[in-house]
């Protein structure tokens, strides 16, 4: 809820093409695969911890499986707690990303370590991992 205007925060799933399409938050967009008719898999989780974007998967009855960093900035991984608590989602960085982060604060979920052109395996979704300069 938004404190200074007294009104919900609008959070949409918004489907592109095929498989693919994005969560659209007051704060970021955050891009999804969707796995099944259930189930989801998200790149990165959001800028700010969001109970509108918890109240927009209980609504759709949507399951996040996975969430693949594209890197570990705070506003980048805001709900990774969240989705991990309510879900077990799975999360997933690169390796150097994790060392980094855990050189600057304490994180209290595990992290799975992938590299440049891993093929990740969810649900029988195949999704190779391309690193791509950035940010």
């Amino acid at each position: 809820m938004d404190k200074e205007k007294g009104c919900f925060l609008k959070v949409e799933l918004k489907w592109l093409l095929g498989q693919t399409g994005y969560i659209e938050t007051p704060a970021a967009m955050i891009p999804v695969y969707r796995l099944s008719e259930d189930e989801l898999v998200l790149f990165d989780s959001g800028r700010e911890p969001s109970p509108e974007l918890m109240g927009l998967l209980e609504r759709e009855k949507l399951r996040v499986r996975a969430v693949v960093c594209t890197h570990l900035h705070e506003d980048h991984i805001a709900n990774n707690e969240l989705l991990i608590e309510r879900y077990g989602t799975q999360i997933y960085a690169s390796a150097g990303d994790i060392g980094e982060l855990l050189s600057r604060d304490s994180v209290s979920y595990p992290i799975h370590a992938i590299e440049d052109s891993d093929v990740l395996r969810i649900e029988g979704a195949e999704i190779k991992l391309l690193s791509v300069a950035g940010h």
